[in-house]
């Protein structure tokens, strides 16, 4: 099936725009054979696929009457007797919803007012809800049921989202709550209260599968608090990056809704603010307070479009879901993080640690003509958190190599934050997980001069209080909790400095990250003790003596380190 609009008047007979085109299969009491439907606004006509010719052509204004088979993908379309046409006209579809819908609407324009609700002796126009959502706020709606979607009203009368019965996986009342009801889609529950709960959801069950698309009213558990825990699990999972974005409101497209609310394509083209996080398998979209959190796979997205008028307009189209329109500074950057996602998603052939051995050991992932940050991209991109954990030969110099150019490069992002307080936050955090990548792997380790460095840009990122990405937290031995404890402990205030939702993971992921950098000195061996034959090293893990005494001077360095500081901080304050 093709649905984009095209402009083909040889294909359109009648000289119209031809909105959509499918392929079908034309039955007849004699055979069935296939045929392409082409969809203009005034007309239906059938094309042989091996010729492109013509073969038949209707007026949409004809059509009395639409029959759903219950044979699969099959309908039946009654005309009026007009000639020689036949009045009955037998297809299969397998798109048969989504072309029934397109012929509903265009049904209700050739016709005026009269096929404007799907029953014509309806005991009511709308229907009165309230939306609860997972923050615990609410919003009244009225709710209309049309011949190809629900629309939702605001009190005004005006457009605020159109939901095409194709996008509803599910329409149910609720288990939980007498007036309680659920509408959802394949990726997003949404609650709501309606005294006539029974009512409309016979009316949108109703209205659906006169349309093509079979719908069942069934029950459902589902109430706003599970919606909250539901929304808490989504962001509680490892995140790669986030982004704030403006959404375009889905308020136009269908033209079937009542007059009163035409005022509102004034505001068609209204955005609203929400945060886009990208995590190891989906893209979240997360609205203000977690009011709403919708988690769709990387697997559903269909398209990455930018249009070439816009340079801030992004639009992500995903399987049985409307297309997402965004407005994003960072377009280019966010289309190449779905990208390499996307890819790695699909394209993945290998076991994933072999894999990556093979890539570092080859090196054909890296070339010299890519930045350092989309290298550090395509790293996080194509290695899990903790998937680099075992030792391969001749990866002790490459591993440590990169540690060092990776942490480096962090140091520049944070000398330019310190300086001038405008690096860019998804930078430090692409330098970040690419460090705590190659933290994991058994031979990586920073070398003696380079500890002060890390404290010093560990500390820094603290005092800013900068947004970074939570980290699967690194076991630590006591001793390396009270030592970063020892150093968080002038900086409690960043517990009490939580506003915003977004920032409830912060303090965690700072203490995280001076776990990382003690564990890290606390549980594996020195660049000196990687220079020792293969023997000594053995012999100073098997042995009580060195390795522990080694240990423990460590420690009491870090320690006295970490006193320094809180000495130079009160002396400043």
């Amino acid at each position: 099936m093709a649905a984009s609009p095209v402009n083909d008047l040889s294909m359109s007979g009648s000289g119209g725009t031809v909105i959509a085109q499918y392929l079908a299969t034309k039955v007849a009491w004699w055979a069935a054979y296939p045929r392409i439907l082409i969809v203009t606004a005034s007309t239906l006509s059938t094309y042989n696929p091996e010729t492109f010719q013509c073969t038949n052509q209707w007026e949409i204004a004809d059509i009395e009457t639409v029959e759903v088979s219950d044979t699969q993908n099959q309908f039946v379309l009654r005309l009026e007797k007009s000639g020689f046409r036949s009045s009955k006209l037998k297809f299969a579809c397998s798109a048969r919803g989504h072309l029934l819908s397109l012929l509903a609407r265009l049904r209700r324009q050739a016709q005026g007012k009269a096929l404007l609700y799907r029953l014509v002796n309806a005991r009511r126009l709308h229907f009165r809800c309230i939306e609860q959502f997972a923050n615990a706020s609410h919003k009244l709606l009225f709710l209309q049921v049309t011949v190809s979607s629900v629309v939702f009203l605001d009190e005004c009368g005006r457009r605020v989202q159109i939901l095409p019965f194709l996008y509803l996986q599910k329409v149910a009342f609720s288990a939980a709550h007498d007036d309680g009801m659920v509408l959802s889609t394949a990726f997003h529950d949404r609650f709501f209260l309606c005294g006539e709960r029974h009512e409309c959801l016979s009316e949108i069950v109703s209205a659906a599968n006169e349309a093509g698309v079979k719908m069942y009213k069934t029950s459902s558990s589902i109430t706003a608090l599970q919606l909250r825990l539901q929304n808490t699990q989504v962001l509680d999972r490892p995140s790669v990056i986030r982004f704030d974005v403006k959404k375009a409101r889905n308020t136009s497209g269908n033209d079937d809704v009542a007059s009163g609310s035409e005022g509102s394509d004034d505001v068609k083209k209204a955005f609203k603010k929400i945060q886009l996080i990208l995590q190891g398998d989906a893209i979240v979209e997360m609205h203000r307070s977690m009011r709403t959190v919708i988690a769709r796979p990387y697997s559903a997205l269909l398209a990455i479009v930018r249009p070439d008028w816009d340079p801030r307009t992004l639009v992500l189209e995903f399987k049985q879901e409307d297309t997402l329109v965004l407005d994003v500074d960072g377009r280019d950057q966010l289309v190449t993080l779905l990208l390499l996602r996307r890819i790695n998603k699909d394209k993945r052939t290998a076991e994933p640690l072999y894999e990556t051995r093979n890539s570092i050991d080859s090196g054909l992932s890296m070339n010299e003509s890519v930045s350092i940050t989309i290298a550090m991209e395509e790293l996080n991109a194509n290695l899990p958190l903790d998937e680099l954990t075992r030792s391969g030969p001749g990866q002790v110099e490459v591993v440590n190599r990169a540690m060092e150019l990776v942490f480096e490069h962090l140091v520049t992002l944070v000398a330019a934050l310190r300086r001038y307080g405008d690096t860019t936050s998804s930078e430090l955090i692409t330098s970040l997980q690419a460090l705590v990548r190659l933290y994991h792997h058994p031979d990586a380790c920073f070398t003696d001069d380079m500890i002060p460095r890390v404290f010093d840009a560990v500390h820094e990122l603290i005092l800013q209080q900068d947004v970074l990405t939570c980290y699967c937290d690194v076991p630590a031995e006591k001793q390396t909790e009270a030592l970063a404890d020892k150093l968080l402990e002038k900086y409690r205030f960043l517990m009490d400095s939580i506003v915003d939702v977004r920032l409830v993971r912060m303090a965690e992921t700072s203490v995280a990250l001076v776990k990382f950098v003690l564990n890290h000195f606390a549980t594996k061996t020195s660049a000196s003790q990687l220079r020792l034959s293969p023997s000594d090293n053995q012999l100073s893990h098997t042995c009580d003596g060195d390795f522990y005494d080694t240990r423990k001077r460590w420690l009491g360095e870090l320690g006295s380190f970490l006193d320094d500081y809180r000495a130079v901080a009160e002396k400043n304050n």
